[in-house]
């Protein structure tokens, strides 16, 4: 046991020193001196001499730099002998470097003795200003790249369709002719007739801001998921002379003439009840459906439609030819009114009595106004065959009309936006005219009264609620591709919404109004036939009729009342 060595810890030992070439002293350490260490000299240090120090040499300032900003390199002024400027000794840091090296000036407007709180508003405004000048140049940088952006996109486009119509090209003399169904036939007489319509997916839409063109004219982007469309289009001068367009298309025959007639069929009152409920449930969906086509797809109806679905261009299609022969039939009856408008320069109105030739006449002696209309206006045959030939005062009279339409039409959107100010207004015009001269004449009081005492039985007839259905589509003109066409000319963000409601309530209002009127003359019509009749002076005439009794006789010459009084 006793060659085993045991370990123990080695015992702690002050820091080696770092030289190699001392040997540790292996001598316990010397014990200090106890006695005190030496005194110091009290001796007092030496004087300093009282004389100045020589003057220094006076160093030149630093050279003055001006920052101009339409040159590079700064421009160093020659140096001044040092006391001359006094500013430049009181204020040595006047003209100093930015932290990004530009050289900043220093006006007397930020000396020490101004105001801290304005020199403060100095500064803030020039950090508006260069924060401002710093996000105008950012915008301009991220149009530019969008520019560039969008060039490169058309241009990659064009090559595609390059190479696309190189390959059909050089395939489709080997490859043979697929056999297409009727459907198909249809589809690419479609896309031959309309070439530029849309697809079945609608692109993006960037609408360009109106005030950076004074409000006239919307940029906008649309098409297909691998083209886009750019299109300019005219916008009306403000939102007001667009709801007079739309109103001035709404309003028209079917509120003056139709509906007074389609009411006094199908019991008065009794109608507007039906009228209404349908106006809500089918007349304003319809109109907000046809004004956000409008101005989403920024066309007429056939291009929205086909923009919409190149399926649904036939849409479009069927509203065009709707609206072509709405509007034949319409310049028709403005020619009547023509031949009425130039037979009232005359000294007696022919239709108010019977002419010389048809004095013993029951037709003309029971009703004038409406023999006048069908043997004067009209000269109407009994058949086809018997035709009397052309009609030269109605002939004329179409011409006219035609060429007013052109006259308000042939500039365009500027011509229509000026001319729609009278075109819209002056019919109300002529319609409170045509209000007092009902209320105010004798009789008028039985019409108002079959006007708003409603006939309930006929609320459960099927066929009143499809009257008051066409009534809808005729007065606000629903379906025939004008409000679609309308609505193009103004901003894809306009509230749609809030238009349908105003045009809307405003084209029912004339419907009431012009409602007023014709029942008013209606029942002094009523009343003077009644009397008449009484008096032995219509022959063949029901004398067990009464006053109601003629007021509710749905006869021709009611729809004649509005032409007859203009």
């Amino acid at each position: 046991m006793s060659d085993v060595e045991t370990y123990s810890p080695p015992s702690p030992s002050p820091p080696a020193d770092p030289s190699p070439s001392r040997a540790r002293d292996p001598s316990p350490p010397r014990a200090r001196d106890p006695s005190p260490p030496p005194a110091r000299n009290p001796s007092p240090p030496p004087a300093r001499d009282p004389s100045p120090p020589p003057a220094r040499e006076p160093i030149p300032p630093p050279a003055q730099v001006v920052a101009y900003p339409s040159v590079a390199e700064p421009v160093v002024q020659q140096e001044e002998e040092p006391g001359e400027d006094p500013e430049v000794e009181e204020h040595p840091k006047r003209n100093r470097r930015r932290h990004d090296g530009e050289a900043e000036e220093y006006s007397h407007d930020e000396d020490e003795d101004d105001d801290p709180e304005e020199r403060r508003r100095r500064r803030a405004k020039k950090r508006e200003l260069k924060t401002k000048q710093m996000q105008e140049e950012a915008m301009a940088r991220d149009r530019e790249r969008r520019r560039r952006e969008e060039e490169f996109k058309k241009e990659s486009e064009r090559l595609k369709r390059e190479q696309e119509d190189e390959r059909k090209k050089a395939s489709g003399s080997s490859a043979p002719k697929e056999e297409t169904s009727g459907f198909g036939r249809i589809k690419d007489w479609g896309s031959k007739i309309f070439p530029n319509l849309g697809s079945n997916r609608v692109g993006t839409s960037n609408e360009q801001d109106p005030a950076d063109d004074n409000g006239k004219k919307t940029e906008i982007t649309l098409g297909e998921a691998d083209t886009e469309v750019h299109e300019e289009r005219e916008q009306y001068d403000n939102l007001f002379q667009y709801l007079l367009a739309c109103i001035g298309f709404a309003v028209g025959l079917g509120n003056v003439w139709r509906f007074p007639k389609v009411a006094l069929e199908n019991g008065g009152g009794a109608f507007i009840i039906p009228w209404l409920v349908v106006l809500l449930i089918q007349g304003v969906p319809l109109m907000i459906v046809e004004l956000s086509i409008g101005q989403r797809f920024r066309g007429g109806p056939v291009h929205s439609f086909g923009r919409m679905n190149k399926f649904m261009w036939g849409v479009g299609g069927s509203m065009f030819f709707v609206s072509l022969n709405t509007s034949l039939y319409y310049n028709s009856i403005l020619s009547w009114g023509f031949v009425y408008f130039f037979n009232s320069f005359t000294r007696s109105l022919p239709w108010l009595s019977c002419p010389d030739e048809a004095r013993n006449n029951s037709d003309c002696i029971a009703n004038p106004a409406q023999f006048y209309f069908e043997n004067s206006v009209l000269n109407a045959s009994p058949d086809l065959e018997s035709g009397s030939g052309i009609v030269w005062p109605l002939y004329f009279a179409t011409l006219i009309a035609w060429f007013v339409v052109y006259l308000s039409m042939f500039v365009g959107l500027k011509s229509v936006g000026k001319v729609i100010y009278f075109t819209c207004l002056y019919p109300y015009f002529v319609l409170t005219i045509l209000f007092f001269i009902g209320v105010t004449s004798d009789g008028a009081e039985y019409g108002l009264e079959y006007l708003f005492k409603p006939d309930w039985s006929k609320l459960y007839d099927p066929k009143v609620w499809q009257a008051a259905s066409e009534q809808v589509f005729f007065s606000a003109s629903l379906a025939i591709g004008g409000l679609v066409a309308m609505a193009s000319y103004m901003p894809v963000k306009n509230k749609t919404i809030r238009d349908s409601f105003v045009i809307l309530a405003v084209n029912s209002g004339t419907s009431m109004f012009a409602a007023l009127g014709i029942f008013s003359i209606k029942g002094h019509m009523a009343k003077d036939e009644y009397t008449r009749c009484q008096a032995n002076q219509i022959p063949l005439c029901n004398k067990a009729w009464t006053i109601q009794d003629y007021v509710a006789d749905a006869d021709s010459s009611s729809g004649l009342v509005f032409i007859s009084m203009a």
